[in-house]
Protein backbone atom coordinates (compact mmCIF):
# COMPACT_ATOMS: atom_id res chain seq x y z
CA UNK A 1 0.00 0.00 0.00
CA UNK A 2 1.31 3.31 -0.93
CA UNK A 3 1.91 5.58 1.94
CA UNK A 4 2.56 8.54 -0.82
CA UNK A 5 0.24 11.65 -0.62
CA UNK A 6 -1.08 14.02 -3.39
CA UNK A 7 -0.12 17.42 -2.28
CA UNK A 8 -0.80 20.96 -3.44
CA UNK A 9 -0.27 24.48 -2.01
CA UNK A 10 -3.37 26.63 -2.25
CA UNK A 11 -5.63 29.55 -0.92
CA UNK A 12 -8.82 28.99 0.25
CA UNK A 13 -11.84 31.16 -0.64
CA UNK A 14 -14.12 32.47 1.85
CA UNK A 15 -18.12 31.72 1.34
CA UNK A 16 -19.16 34.78 -0.09
CA UNK A 17 -16.29 34.53 -2.95
CA UNK A 18 -16.94 30.81 -3.85
CA UNK A 19 -20.61 31.95 -4.16
CA UNK A 20 -19.74 34.38 -6.40
CA UNK A 21 -17.78 32.80 -8.62
CA UNK A 22 -20.01 29.81 -8.60
CA UNK A 23 -23.05 32.22 -9.55
CA UNK A 24 -20.53 33.52 -12.38
CA UNK A 25 -20.15 29.95 -13.77
CA UNK A 26 -23.76 29.04 -13.75
CA UNK A 27 -24.70 30.48 -17.04
CA UNK A 28 -22.17 28.63 -18.48
CA UNK A 29 -22.34 25.54 -17.57
CA UNK A 30 -25.71 25.53 -18.95
CA UNK A 31 -23.82 26.08 -22.39
CA UNK A 32 -20.73 23.45 -21.71
CA UNK A 33 -21.95 20.52 -19.77
CA UNK A 34 -19.41 18.19 -21.25
CA UNK A 35 -16.72 20.19 -19.36
CA UNK A 36 -15.22 18.85 -16.07
CA UNK A 37 -17.06 21.57 -13.41
CA UNK A 38 -14.93 22.16 -10.69
CA UNK A 39 -17.20 21.66 -7.39
CA UNK A 40 -17.59 25.23 -5.79
CA UNK A 41 -16.71 23.89 -2.81
CA UNK A 42 -13.29 22.64 -3.72
CA UNK A 43 -12.45 26.26 -5.53
CA UNK A 44 -9.04 27.57 -4.30
CA UNK A 45 -6.06 29.56 -5.95
CA UNK A 46 -3.23 27.23 -6.36
CA UNK A 47 0.36 28.30 -5.49
CA UNK A 48 2.13 25.36 -6.45
CA UNK A 49 0.99 21.74 -7.13
CA UNK A 50 4.10 19.00 -5.94
CA UNK A 51 2.01 15.85 -6.66
CA UNK A 52 3.39 12.72 -4.85
CA UNK A 53 5.39 13.32 -1.63
CA UNK A 54 6.20 10.92 1.24
CA UNK A 55 5.38 11.53 4.84
CA UNK A 56 8.53 13.49 5.24
CA UNK A 57 8.74 15.05 2.91
CA UNK A 58 5.24 16.85 4.02
CA UNK A 59 7.13 16.99 7.15
CA UNK A 60 9.93 19.00 5.80
CA UNK A 61 6.77 21.47 3.64
CA UNK A 62 5.09 22.30 7.10
CA UNK A 63 8.91 22.82 8.95
CA UNK A 64 10.06 25.20 6.03
CA UNK A 65 6.80 26.93 4.73
CA UNK A 66 5.38 28.17 8.48
CA UNK A 67 8.28 30.77 8.95
CA UNK A 68 8.68 31.73 5.67
CA UNK A 69 4.84 32.40 4.92
CA UNK A 70 4.57 34.34 8.68
CA UNK A 71 7.04 36.59 7.31
CA UNK A 72 4.60 37.83 4.19
CA UNK A 73 1.61 39.52 5.40
CA UNK A 74 -2.19 38.99 4.46
CA UNK A 75 -2.92 39.11 0.74
CA UNK A 76 -6.57 41.68 -0.33
CA UNK A 77 -7.42 40.00 -3.20
CA UNK A 78 -10.62 39.73 -5.57
CA UNK A 79 -11.55 37.93 -8.68
CA UNK A 80 -12.64 39.47 -11.86
CA UNK A 81 -12.72 38.76 -15.65
CA UNK A 82 -13.34 35.44 -17.03
CA UNK A 83 -9.70 33.81 -18.26
CA UNK A 84 -9.19 30.86 -21.09
CA UNK A 85 -6.10 28.43 -20.30
CA UNK A 86 -3.76 28.68 -21.92
CA UNK A 87 -4.54 31.73 -24.28
CA UNK A 88 -4.94 31.10 -27.23
CA UNK A 89 -6.29 28.53 -29.97
CA UNK A 90 -6.85 24.99 -27.79
CA UNK A 91 -7.21 26.76 -24.50
CA UNK A 92 -8.51 23.49 -22.29
CA UNK A 93 -9.21 25.81 -18.41
CA UNK A 94 -11.77 28.38 -18.02
CA UNK A 95 -10.90 30.35 -15.27
CA UNK A 96 -11.63 33.83 -12.95
CA UNK A 97 -8.45 35.84 -13.22
CA UNK A 98 -7.65 37.67 -10.07
CA UNK A 99 -8.42 41.16 -10.39
CA UNK A 100 -6.99 42.23 -7.53
CA UNK A 101 -3.97 41.45 -5.24
CA UNK A 102 -1.74 39.73 -8.30
CA UNK A 103 1.97 41.12 -7.31
CA UNK A 104 1.26 40.55 -3.47
CA UNK A 105 -0.23 37.04 -4.47
CA UNK A 106 2.42 36.19 -6.68
CA UNK A 107 5.01 36.80 -3.54
CA UNK A 108 3.60 34.66 -1.78
CA UNK A 109 3.78 32.06 -4.65
CA UNK A 110 7.61 33.11 -5.14
CA UNK A 111 8.17 31.85 -1.68
CA UNK A 112 6.06 28.91 -2.13
CA UNK A 113 8.08 27.82 -4.82
CA UNK A 114 11.46 28.97 -3.44
CA UNK A 115 10.97 26.51 -0.19
CA UNK A 116 9.59 24.04 -2.65
CA UNK A 117 13.16 24.18 -4.41
CA UNK A 118 15.23 24.26 -0.85
CA UNK A 119 13.73 21.29 0.18
CA UNK A 120 14.77 19.09 -3.09
CA UNK A 121 11.52 19.31 -5.38
CA UNK A 122 11.67 19.40 -9.50
CA UNK A 123 11.32 23.23 -10.29
CA UNK A 124 7.87 25.15 -11.67
CA UNK A 125 8.47 25.50 -15.02
CA UNK A 126 5.36 27.42 -15.91
CA UNK A 127 4.67 31.03 -14.78
CA UNK A 128 2.64 32.08 -11.66
CA UNK A 129 -0.43 33.21 -12.66
CA UNK A 130 -2.97 34.02 -10.56
CA UNK A 131 -6.67 32.37 -11.27
CA UNK A 132 -9.44 30.29 -10.17
CA UNK A 133 -10.31 27.27 -12.13
CA UNK A 134 -13.97 26.75 -12.45
CA UNK A 135 -13.69 24.14 -15.72
CA UNK A 136 -11.78 21.82 -17.68
CA UNK A 137 -11.66 19.93 -20.77
CA UNK A 138 -12.15 16.18 -21.05
CA UNK A 139 -8.79 14.71 -22.37
CA UNK A 140 -8.09 15.33 -25.58
CA UNK A 141 -10.71 18.16 -26.51
CA UNK A 142 -10.37 22.00 -25.51
CA UNK A 143 -13.32 24.89 -24.75
CA UNK A 144 -16.21 24.50 -27.16
CA UNK A 145 -17.36 27.53 -29.19
CA UNK A 146 -19.92 28.86 -27.31
CA UNK A 147 -16.87 29.48 -24.52
CA UNK A 148 -14.82 31.10 -27.56
CA UNK A 149 -16.54 34.74 -27.54
CA UNK A 150 -16.47 37.60 -24.74
CA UNK A 151 -17.61 36.03 -21.24
CA UNK A 152 -18.70 38.22 -18.57
CA UNK A 153 -18.44 37.86 -15.28
CA UNK A 154 -20.72 39.48 -12.44
CA UNK A 155 -18.74 41.68 -9.77
CA UNK A 156 -16.51 39.98 -7.60
CA UNK A 157 -16.22 40.25 -3.78
CA UNK A 158 -12.98 41.42 -2.28
CA UNK A 159 -11.42 39.27 0.53
CA UNK A 160 -8.41 39.45 2.55
CA UNK A 161 -6.56 35.83 2.71
CA UNK A 162 -4.72 35.58 5.64
CA UNK A 163 -3.66 32.06 5.50
CA UNK A 164 -2.38 29.66 2.77
CA UNK A 165 -3.24 25.82 3.03
CA UNK A 166 -1.20 22.26 2.39
CA UNK A 167 -3.65 20.31 0.43
CA UNK A 168 -4.04 16.91 0.00
CA UNK A 169 -5.97 15.73 -3.13
CA UNK A 170 -7.33 12.42 -3.21
CA UNK A 171 -8.45 11.23 -6.73
CA UNK A 172 -11.89 9.54 -6.33
CA UNK A 173 -14.08 8.37 -9.22
CA UNK A 174 -16.87 10.70 -8.88
CA UNK A 175 -13.99 13.63 -8.80
CA UNK A 176 -10.80 14.82 -6.37
CA UNK A 177 -11.21 15.03 -2.52
CA UNK A 178 -9.36 18.06 -0.89
CA UNK A 179 -8.42 17.60 2.56
CA UNK A 180 -6.14 20.10 4.71
CA UNK A 181 -3.27 18.93 6.36
CA UNK A 182 -2.57 22.72 7.45
CA UNK A 183 -3.07 25.80 7.58
CA UNK A 184 -0.05 28.68 7.56
CA UNK A 185 -0.94 32.27 9.08
CA UNK A 186 0.15 35.17 6.78
CA UNK A 187 1.85 37.76 8.78
CA UNK A 188 2.41 34.99 11.87
CA UNK A 189 -0.01 34.05 14.17
CA UNK A 190 -1.46 37.52 14.75
CA UNK A 191 -3.14 37.91 11.51
CA UNK A 192 -6.50 38.77 11.07
CA UNK A 193 -8.83 35.67 9.62
CA UNK A 194 -11.35 38.14 7.95
CA UNK A 195 -14.30 36.12 6.98
CA UNK A 196 -13.45 32.90 8.46
CA UNK A 197 -12.14 31.73 5.44
CA UNK A 198 -12.53 28.26 4.67
CA UNK A 199 -11.41 26.26 2.21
Amino acid sequence: MSTSLRLFVGVPLPGAARAAAADAAAPWRDVAPRLKWVDPGLYHLTLRFLGDCTPAQEGALRDALAPALAALPPVDLRLGAALRLPSGRGARVLALACAEGVPALSAVAREVEAVCRRLGHAPETRPFKAHLTLARARQGESLPPALTGALDAPPQPAWRASEVLLFESVLRPGGPEYRRRQSFPLGGDAATRKDGSTA
